[in-house]
């Protein structure tokens, strides 16, 4: 395990798939 305190990384992952989500969403309106 890193030294990177657990509410961090939860921020950062949390973040992480909230950009996955958007860049899913952000796909189909480009090519439509």
């Amino acid at each position: 395990m890193d030294g990177t305190p657990s509410p961090v990384r939860r921020e950062l992952r949390s973040k992480r798939k909230l950009m996955a989500i958007l860049r899913v969403v952000d796909i189909p309106r480009e090519r439509g």
